[in-house]
């Protein structure tokens, strides 16, 4: 698929026997000259599928990249968009009720994050820029976060 179904598939996951997956493409056609924000899906294993959710850029981010199921609970992250365009922590629901959680600033938080990783209730993530302005373009050379839902 394509467009409004998304592609360029970032992330897949399973709850309640139900593949859910991002898409760093499609959908809104908000971002990227028109290429899409991302979008939210899920999928049968035969195939059958449906978007739930599309990105929109701002508030609520563009480019998901990253899925961690927490007790039924769907988390991510996306690597552009939000407040300040450096990426969001976000929330859905398996149904795509979509709610940010925090916006990265893009210094001491890092911007452009790459997934999630929970260990006991926090979760923990990297991201490509922020931090030291040592590194490429003064964009900082990542850091690693901690966020407590």
């Amino acid at each position: 698929a394509g467009g409004s179904d998304g592609y360029d598939p970032t992330a897949l996951i399973t709850a309640n026997g139900v593949l859910y997956g991002a898409t760093e493409k499609g959908g809104s056609s908000s971002c990227d000259y028109g290429l899409g924000c991302g979008t939210f899906f899920s999928m049968s294993t035969s195939g059958d599928h449906a978007v739930l959710y599309s990105f929109e850029g701002e508030p609520d981010g563009a480019y998901p990249n990253g899925l961690i199921n927490v007790s039924g609970t769907l988390y991510g992250t996306t690597s552009d968009g939000g407040t300040g365009a450096d990426g969001t922590i976000y929330r859905i629901s398996t149904t795509g009720a979509e709610g940010v959680l925090y916006s990265l600033t893009g210094v001491s938080d890092g911007s452009d994050p790459e997934g999630l990783l929970n260990v006991q209730g926090t979760f923990y993530g990297t991201t490509v820029n922020g931090g030291s302005y040592n590194c490429y373009e003064s964009l900082g050379c990542g850091v690693v976060f901690i966020f407590k839902p």
